[in-house]
């Protein structure tokens, strides 16, 4: 009990804090110093440890496991880094068709050559994990350009094996995504849609079906310009290297089509595995 003067001079008695209530961290009702963490707390701190520590320590992991294993960065890189060295000579990057013994090699437009041979001056073991660390800034970049904020979003992301796959692979999937959320983000824009699709075209043919959307979708002047961008890209990269490879080139990608049909994911490889032959298989493709 604690004593204190009152008014008039009378004693007044107060009861003492005792050793329950310290130790329970309440005195008159206060609020407990240590409780139980709530739901949104472990929510949080979860989130945390899975979408913000567990990516990058699952990509550094992954690397050096490659290393370790002697398996290192930027398999599917390796023909493109050829390329870009041959075209900054002025020579054809292209094999000749008869050549070709596998998909391991260079098969895109000249341009593509160009727009990577900045790294093409660096040996390939430095080239290599820079291109990586460029698609993980261009995974990055995707999301912010197409209006994500929420930053477990980005750890999401990181965890896709996809995404994983192309950075150890160091193929340019990422980039053209970041190209084609430039193309959608500003799709009105006569400026940056038309430059982001014509350089995407010009890079990876297989994506002039945007041209289509364009049209269908009323924007017929961004299409437009997308096109003639597209193909002053491709006749100019072409003429830097003297137009090497032009006259083969639809033998090369025809015998590259030979050579993957079976194993990709399209109605031709459905038909070989039904046991069909692979003129059997494009017919029934264009069926």
């Amino acid at each position: 009990m604690g004593k204190r003067a009152g008014v008039g001079g009378i004693a007044v008695f107060r009861p003492s804090v005792n050793a329950t209530a310290i130790e329970r961290g309440c005195e008159g009702g206060a609020v407990p110093l240590l409780s139980a963490p709530s739901r949104s707390g472990l929510r949080l701190a979860a989130a945390r440890l899975f979408l913000g520590v567990l990516p990058p320590a699952l990509l550094v992991l992954l690397v050096v496991a490659r290393y370790l294993t002697g398996t290192k960065l930027g398999f599917d890189y390796k023909p493109l880094w050829d390329a870009s060295r041959h075209v900054l000579h002025g020579a054809s990057p292209y094999p000749r068709p008869e050549a070709l013994i596998d998909e391991h090699q260079f098969v895109y437009p000249p341009l593509a050559a160009f727009l990577f041979a900045p790294l093409a001056a660096l040996p390939f073991a430095v080239a290599a994990p820079l291109l990586a660390v460029v698609e993980l800034a261009a995974t990055g970049l995707t999301l912010r350009v197409l209006g994500v904020r929420d930053w477990r979003c980005y750890g999401v992301v990181l965890l896709w094996y996809p995404v994983l796959q192309n950075f150890l692979l160091g193929s340019i999937t990422s980039l053209l995504a970041l190209g084609l959320a430039v193309v959608w983000r500003y799709r009105d824009s006569r400026r940056a849609s038309p430059v982001a699709l014509a350089a995407l075209i010009a890079a990876k043919i297989f994506l002039w079906p945007l041209l289509v959307w364009l049209g269908a979708s009323r924007r017929w002047l961004v299409g437009v310009r997308a096109l003639g961008l597209a193909i002053a890209g491709l006749f100019l990269s072409w003429a830097l290297i003297g137009f090497a490879g032009l006259g083969s080139y639809l033998r090369l990608l025809d015998e590259l089509s030979r050579l993957e049909q079976w194993k990709s994911y399209s109605a031709v490889a459905l038909g070989m595995a039904l046991g069909l032959t692979g003129g059997e298989s494009r017919a029934l493709a264009l069926a």
